[in-house]
């Protein structure tokens, strides 16, 4: 376990969740889509919910496949075909945005079927104690893609939430409290040897190897003037770990763990994988709930339903289903007409979810109908 995205959710116990997941099992990308997920069985233990040590909570595993479809290339080729209606007709006859689109679809049907694949397989650990699910990633994305996968299996999850604005400013002003003298700060927690501080405007300034006797006025300074942390190395119980102002966990150390499952015995291995991934698990766990303490954060109750609407409160558990043919339908000739693509608008104009909305979109991507989500979260409509 390298990086840690942690959510607070009440799952099913290990039989009754498996009985679920088994109704979104993986099965591998087709010739003409972009992606592919559902969950498989674990590969060491044989299991599709792999019980931890003690019965202290599980282990599931969701399989990503994505095909490499680098814009560039899609460009590029868009550019060339162009040009090649342009010299056909002696620059006569301009492209339209329609042909332009079609264009561009008959490309992506030429490269789908070719493309390379990249899987991913993420692991979540579920520790029952205190309803805490860690998914064995430093993705956003990919962390909420496991979530949502979770929801639409299971029904309804009950949930809370941890207020990003109030990590941020939680962090900064437990970083502030230490470097002015207070040794108690940070309630436990020892610092590492790097902060990176942010302005509003994203300008970053790290400090690695931190001297609380050469650097405390330094980084005071900077917090002063309006900078906040962005992430910071810290070490609890001798686990060491990089917390994001996302209150995302990064660089995880922990102290000697069986990490070698060398055994030739299935049974051995089985064993081994699930001591070390309970430690660890139980570890990030407690660390989580001591973090939420020292930074003041009492997470928000709240139910994620199958239709995905986020509702105040744990009273509102009734089970959804998926988005039907008709509304799918709707929502695509809606993006068609409007020649873009977006979670808010299709939210807006459905009144959906902000999960039901994305698993559309997410849907729409796999049929090549919109693009993945560039950098800067936009994405192509590919067809008209």
């Amino acid at each position: 376990m390298k990086s840690a995205i942690v959510f607070k959710a009440v799952l099913p116990n290990a039989t009754e969740l498996a009985n679920h997941l088994k109704e979104i099992l993986f099965t591998p990308v087709s010739e003409f889509s972009r992606v592919a997920y559902g969950f498989i069985s674990n590969e060491i233990t044989g299991e599709i919910v792999t019980p931890l040590i003690d019965n202290v909570g599980f282990a599931i595993q969701l399989r990503i496949d994505e095909k490499i479809i680098p814009r560039d290339v899609i460009n590029k080729k868009v550019k060339e075909k162009i040009k090649l209606i342009y010299s056909d007709t002696g620059g006569d006859q301009k492209v339209t945005r329609k042909e332009k689109f079609e264009i561009q679809s008959d490309i992506m049907s030429e490269i789908l079927p070719v493309a390379l694949i990249k899987s991913t397989v993420l692991t979540g650990y579920y520790i029952a104690k205190n309803n805490t699910f860690i998914v064995d990633t430093g993705n956003k994305k990919h962390a909420s893609r496991m979530m949502s996968m979770l929801i639409r299996c299971i029904g309804h999850v009950s949930t809370t939430t941890i207020h990003v604005s109030g990590v941020k400013e939680g962090v900064t002003t437990k970083v502030r409290e230490r470097f002015c003298g207070n040794d108690y700060a940070l309630k436990g927690f020892e610092l590492g040897e790097k902060c990176t501080l942010v302005t509003p405007d994203k300008k970053k300034k790290t400090y690695i190897n931190i001297d609380l006797d050469t650097q405390s006025d330094n980084i005071l300074d900077d917090i002063e003037s309006g900078m906040e942390v962005e992430r910071i190395s810290l070490s609890h119980s001798n686990v060491e770990f990089m917390l994001t102002n996302e209150f995302h966990l990064k660089s995880l150390r922990f102290p000697d763990c069986d990490e070698t499952l060398e055994s030739t015995e299935k049974e051995d291995k089985a064993y081994a994988w699930r001591h070390e991934v309970t430690v660890k698990s139980l570890f990030v766990s407690d660390i989580i709930e001591l973090l939420c303490d020292l930074i003041g954060q009492k997470p928000e109750s709240i139910t994620v339903n199958d239709d995905n609407m986020l509702q105040s409160g744990p009273e509102h558990e009734e089970s959804g289903k998926d988005h039907d043919d008709n509304l799918y339908s709707k929502v695509v000739d809606h993006v068609k007409g409007l020649q873009r693509c977006s979670v808010a608008n299709i939210q807006r104009v459905f009144k959906l979810g902000y999960n039901s909305s994305a698993r559309i979109v997410d849907q729409m991507e796999a049929e090549g109908i919109v693009s993945p989500a560039g950098e800067n979260g936009v994405r192509t409509v590919l067809v008209e």
